[in-house]
């Protein structure tokens, strides 16, 4: 069975609905997912994410991932539920940000300013809860070197890498 996002044909809103159950709208810039309540984007920058997928933790618990262009690379935006702890922006490891509702996500195949979105890890109708957040930061923190001296997250706010277009109706700042 094929995943949304994969294959030759792009997967509508409607199919992420059959297959995910989740409520996908249409814009004029793509298909747009409004972050549910109870889920949270954690967002990694390339290098760190690449690693992090890599970690045991995050192969077996890994779920959807976002790979969204930027415009110097890309960030990984990892699909998580919310859960106990509380996560502020300041106990996140370098290069590493949240992105809590009500903000929307651009699916694939849409694009933003900087190129195509594509999924990294597809959802899977298999397997379709998420990781806990706690989880994925988790995974993050321990392959982020104690060395490793990132403040990208902290001079580069979401809205100036994460743009679900120019075009749309419904953009969420």
């Amino acid at each position: 069975m094929q995943t949304p996002g994969s294959g030759p044909t792009p997967f509508t809103a409607a199919e992420y609905h059959r297959l995910m159950a989740w409520r996908v709208r249409t814009r004029d810039d793509g298909l747009v997912l409004p972050l549910p309540a109870g889920w949270i984007g954690v967002h990694a920058t390339d290098d760190v994410a690449a690693s992090a997928r890599a970690h045991p933790v995050l192969r077996e618990a890994c779920g959807p991932v976002l790979a969204v262009p930027t415009g110097d690379g890309r960030r990984w935006l990892f699909l998580a539920e919310v859960d106990e702890s509380v996560l502020s922006s300041t106990e996140l490891p370098d290069g590493v940000g949240l992105i809590r509702p009500p903000r929307e996500l651009l699916l694939p195949p849409s694009s933003n300013d900087f190129g195509m979105i594509r999924w990294a890890v597809c959802p899977s109708p298999e397997k379709r809860w998420l990781p806990t957040a706690t989880t994925v930061v988790s995974a993050l923190r321990e392959v982020i070197s104690p060395r490793r001296h990132v403040r990208w997250l902290r001079t580069r706010p979401v809205d100036e890498w994460y743009r679900p277009g120019t075009t749309g109706t419904t953009r969420d700042r």
